[in-house]
């Protein structure tokens, strides 16, 4: 596997600035945006019912500086090739994959239908990538094996902006032996990275989620929410009242406050409840301690059979995956349980699922977990969606009918 040098390029390495590009690339969108945005907002003053104009200017000035960040993020980025490896040194450190732990080197292009290239510097290990260092985690995709049985993760780096010097650079320093060449592929093969997580070190119990960082990010949220709906209504609001536009313009505002404050209210009644909540990886299983003078509740090590770490959007989540049927409605845990689809055939399908806060905290959770349970790791899965919510109506369901006779006794816990 490669590993980090502890120099950077040789002398006479071929150095390539791959940031610039992308930089005038990002600063070109976020100077065409802000000033369409700028424009629309001067023309409201000018027109009537200019909050149409406004809400335009304001979407202008969120999605400029939006669009441009990866631009600006990369824009120190150089790549780099000599007789050890390819380099890539991103302003903050350099790391190199070597050539002599690789069994193919290419490069991958496509057309897209409207005649959109897209090209990518191809760089295949020739064993599993499982630790990457920091700097070339940034370019891990999994992609289809260059044969069978070979390893699905490699190096693949978008060389759109710059792939005639990046392709004579590998040509040139490459081994023969491993260069491929350039291959034409289907649209959209590129893909999007796979979940990895940087090697720490894992002390004896690691918090996978603190309740107190967590409810106050979610109060800064719904404050934004707040704002933007308090101008919508404002925005929404006739200055008189005379005809009926402006009658329905009133009613227009009254309903979306009210469905905004109910909105709110809702969300914040979820959030409150666990800011005192923590959840910690242990030596003997995931602890979570709610916070309310009540025992924490344990989940052994020794009754999973499968942990892994799971990503929606920009939620990420612990996944513990039972061997046996769990009590779904447990007065501590039934909070954290969800319905889905077992993790391997033959596997219950209630499993366990955490949040992660911060997002940070993943590489350390998934560090711990390897430690003290490394037969039953399983890694990181993607998934489009949200991570599903307690099934609330259910558990009130099963405590209604415990409490009128009709079931198994129910715990409860407020959540």
């Amino acid at each position: 596997m490669p590993a980090p040098a502890p120099d950077g390029p040789a002398p006479d390495a071929t150095v390539i600035r791959y940031g610039r590009p992308r930089l005038v690339g990002a600063v070109a969108r976020l100077v065409l945006l802000t000033a369409a945005a700028v424009a629309l907002l001067l023309l409201s003053a000018q027109v009537p019912d200019g909050w149409i104009l406004v809400a335009l200017g304001v979407l202008g000035l969120v999605l400029g500086p939006a669009t441009a960040v990866r631009g600006l993020r990369e824009r120190r980025w150089r790549t780099a090739f000599d007789a050890t490896g390819f380099w890539l040194l991103n302003g903050k450190g350099a790391a190199v994959v070597r050539w002599d732990s690789l069994e193919a080197v290419g490069v991958y292009w496509s057309q897209g239908e409207e005649g959109a290239a897209h090209a990518t510097l191809e760089l295949c290990p020739a064993q599993e990538i499982t630790w990457p260092d920091p700097v070339l985690q940034q370019i891990v995709r999994k992609a289809e094996p260059i044969e069978p049985g070979r390893p699905r993760m490699r190096y693949r780096l978008d060389i759109t902006a710059g792939r005639r010097a990046h392709e004579e650079a590998a040509e040139r320093w490459a081994p023969a032996h491993l260069w491929f060449g350039p291959v034409r592929q289907e649209p959209g093969y590129a893909g999007k990275p796979p979940l990895l997580f940087a090697a720490v070190d894992a002390p004896d119990s690691v918090v996978a989620f603190r309740g107190r960082g967590h409810f106050r990010a979610g109060l800064l949220i719904l404050l934004g929410m707040a704002l933007v709906a308090a101008g919508v209504v404002h925005l929404l609001l006739p200055a008189g009242r005379d005809g009926a536009l402006d009658t329905v313009r009133t009613g227009a505002a009254a309903l979306l406050a009210a469905a905004a404050a109910a909105l709110l209210v809702r969300l914040f009644g979820r959030i409150l409840p666990k800011r005192r909540r923590v959840v910690t990886v242990a030596a003997a299983g995931v602890l979570c301690d709610h916070g309310d003078g009540s025992p924490p509740a344990l989940i052994p090590w020794e009754t999973l059979a499968a942990v892994g770490i799971h990503r929606y959007g920009t939620e990420w989540t612990l996944e513990l995956c039972p061997r046996e049927e769990v009590d779904r409605d447990d007065p501590a845990l039934w909070l954290f349980v969800r319905d889905e689809q077992p993790h391997r055939p033959g596997l219950p399908r209630l499993r366990y699922r955490f949040d992660i806060h911060p997002a940070e905290a993943r590489h350390a959770v998934a560090a711990a977990c390897r430690r003290r349970v490394p037969r039953l790791w399983y890694g990181g899965h993607g998934h489009h969606g949200d991570a599903g919510a307690p099934d609330r109506k259910g558990h009130r369901r099963r405590l209604r009918a415990s409490r009128e006779g009709h079931g198994p006794a129910v715990g409860q816990r407020d959540g």
